[in-house]
């Protein structure tokens, strides 16, 4: 079992890697324009969740299965770049919480006014 401090680190690191590798290896066009935010590595490291944001949230279905797609390329690269016994598998969502914030504000800007 590793540390906490350890844990999160080794889940920075994972989130950075792969966010590089999203911009400058990956050319799939269906991943453009995709911004991790965070990642979460299960206790026994075997897992890997990322969340990302979009700009055009109508193009999700597609984007994620280009992120999908590129997944084994990733965990490769992974196993390549960092000193790792095992790389974890790579699961990723839809991190709506900044849609959601904009249209929370849209509604409290437009709402009816209390007098």
């Amino acid at each position: 079992m590793t540390s906490p401090l350890r844990h999160e680190r080794l889940a920075d690191a994972l989130l950075h890697e792969v966010s590089a590798l999203l911009v400058l290896e990956i050319n799939d066009p269906r991943v453009r324009g995709v911004t991790l935010t965070r990642s979460k590595l299960s206790k026994d490291l075997r897992l890997l969740r990322l969340y990302y944001t979009l700009h055009d949230y109508e193009k999700k279905k597609e984007v994620q299965a280009g992120l999908i797609q590129a997944s084994g390329f990733i965990k490769r690269e992974l196993s390549h770049r960092m000193d790792l016994k095992f790389v974890p598998q790579l699961e990723f969502f839809c991190d709506e919480t900044e849609r959601l914030q904009e249209r929370t504000l849209e509604l409290l800007q437009t709402g009816p006014k209390c007098n």
